[in-house]
């Protein structure tokens, strides 16, 4: 019993003398984000131009787990990625796909042009990955999403996808999720052992 006790003590002190020798460090952390709007396209003439509104509160609920003390750096668009679930045997593909930000001053930009995606018969699920991406688009839709993960803007702005069927005037019956991959950069002061921190 007098051994386990001085053991007890033993880890006591030690835990003691590693809370005391601690100190403050940042840290860089990197979060994994995505956007997800889903357009919603019924189209008899073969074409679409259908709109979502991305609001701040989109923003704010993916990251809502994060803790008050942060230190926000960057937001870095990772890539987009364009999944189609298609009800229509008939349709073979997508092609003139875009998708244009409009900001809350109304100025356009588009993120991607052109893309063309085909639908293998009988699959209801394709997804692609967008490898032509414009920068300007992207750029706005980045200082967009900083103003927003800084508290200093939060008027809503729009999506537009646009694009037609292929053949040409197949009726569209089908979902568009357009998935943004972004990472959310931000750093941390936690206290560690001072033995780690100047390592």
């Amino acid at each position: 019993m007098k051994s386990l006790n001085k053991y007890s003590a033993f880890v006591l002190s030690a835990c003691l003398v590693i809370a005391a020798c601690t100190e403050t460090q940042p840290f860089d952390f990197v979060l994994p984000l995505e956007i997800d709007p889903t357009f919603v396209i019924n189209d008899q003439d073969g074409s679409w131009s259908e709109s979502e509104i991305i609001t701040y509160d989109d923003v704010a609920d993916a990251l809502d787990d994060l803790e008050d003390d942060i230190d926000f750096q960057s937001i870095s668009i990772e890539g987009v990625s364009l999944i189609i679930k298609n009800q229509d045997p008939a349709l073979t593909g997508v092609e003139n796909v875009n998708l244009t930000l409009i900001d809350p001053f109304n100025q356009s930009f588009s993120i991607y042009l052109g893309e063309a995606i085909s639908i293998p018969a009988g699959q209801q699920r394709t997804e692609v990955v967008v490898t032509g991406l414009a920068r300007e688009g992207v750029e706005a839709l980045k200082d967009l999403l900083e103003s927003y993960a800084l508290n200093e803007a939060f008027d809503p702005f729009t999506l537009v996808s646009t694009g037609n069927s292929t053949p040409a005037n197949t009726p569209l019956n089908m979902d568009l999720t357009v998935v943004l991959h972004m990472s959310f950069n931000y750093s941390q002061e936690l206290d560690v052992p001072y033995f780690l921190g100047n390592q």
